[in-house]
């Protein structure tokens, strides 16, 4: 995993609040789950795990907001605050290729996704969002920008995400509204938002996106502390999780579970039940420190991409530049998901 801190732009104005995580060990066993009455809290209790520095990649004078393996994991691209995006080989930690977003205002690059593989379409498109509010399409092996799309508001945009199939994408940004965009003809199909009592929908920025494992339906959150479930055939909100304060890319899904990375210092890392529209769990970010108030700040979470029952889940903050790695197991029964949870590792600042 790598993890980037996303800055807002209020951020990067006053210079507030750096960019770089190490890693350090701290390791957890938690209690078995005997059912889903409420949403509890695990506590660690065990170390059981090292992580280790392998490499450090960036170049001098940016700062680097969000980073994405591509589908083999051979290669990550790196969107930085000089609106370029680098593409590094996974092996060595050097740059392949400089993709430079000229004549564009340079502004920084907030999210980056590959383009899904399918028989019809190859993974080597990469696609930028940024706050100068372009979307863009880069051929990864020649670094050149295929296409760029200009936000209809002309908004900041700070995320995105793909359909599995790659005939879709969602956007998001500054003016709170989530835009779907055909892949094919680079064109907006539709907008998610408030509609008067009609439809419920984000008041505030919106930070992360993610497509669930209905490909119909997608979830939503940012800074209005709600994170919104869409249905993008019918263009409305579907139903809502009420809490997480979302800053950056800390929304993923995997299965049924959706994790939630909050920038609190206070239920800062939760797992929810997408069909139950219900919280799971709470993860406790520093047992036995409830009265350390710099913990936690998250700016981004994520599940890992192996398939099956053991699972591992990453989340980074900005409250002490921490990095942490959960291991747990999807017990699935027929209504209720039980979780078994386990801390693997945690990152430290570097002194």
């Amino acid at each position: 995993f790598f993890f980037f801190k996303q800055k807002t732009a209020y951020e990067m104005q006053r210079g507030l609040v750096g960019s770089e995580m190490c890693i350090r060990v701290r390791f957890i066993n938690m209690e078995k789950k005997e059912a889903l009455e409420a949403p509890r809290v695990f506590i660690p209790t065990k170390s059981i795990l090292t992580v280790a520095h392998k490499s450090t990649s960036g170049e001098a004078g940016t700062e680097n907001f969000c980073v994405q393996f591509d589908p083999d994991d051979r290669y990550f691209a790196v969107g930085s605050s000089d609106g370029c995006v680098h593409i590094y080989n996974a092996l060595t930690g050097k740059r392949n290729i400089l993709m430079d977003p000229h004549p564009l205002p340079k502004m920084a690059v907030t999210c980056l996704k590959w383009r899904p593989r399918t028989s019809e379409a190859k993974s080597s498109i990469l696609v930028s969002v940024s706050a100068n509010g372009y979307l863009s399409y880069w051929h990864s092996s020649t670094g050149k920008c295929i296409t760029t799309i200009k936000d209809a508001n002309d908004s900041e945009l700070y995320c995105l995400d793909y359909k599995k199939d790659g005939t879709v994408l969602a956007v998001g940004g500054r003016d709170n509204e989530v835009k779907i965009i055909d892949d094919n003809t680079k064109s907006q199909i539709s907008s998610l938002k408030v509609m008067g009592d009609i439809n419920m929908g984000h008041t505030n920025r919106v930070f992360a996106i993610k497509f669930t494992q209905d490909p119909n339906v997608i979830v939503s959150g940012g800074w209005d502390n709600v994170v919104y479930l869409w249905d993008i055939r019918e263009t409305k909100s579907i139903g809502y999780f009420f809490g997480p304060h979302i800053c950056g890319n800390s929304i993923d899904v995997k299965d049924d579970i959706m994790v939630t990375g909050s920038y609190s210092n206070k239920d800062c890392l939760q797992l929810w039940s997408i069909s139950q529209k219900k919280l799971i769990e709470t993860i406790r970010w520093n047992p036995g420190e409830e009265g350390d108030y710099e913990h936690g700040f998250l700016y981004a979470a994520s599940f890992d991409k192996i398939a099956g029952a053991n699972h591992y889940i990453a989340a980074g903050g900005a409250g002490k530049n921490e990095l942490k790695t959960v291991s747990y197991t999807h017990l699935t029964l027929p209504t209720i998901p039980l979780v078994q949870i386990q801390w693997v590792a945690e990152t430290y600042k570097k002194k």
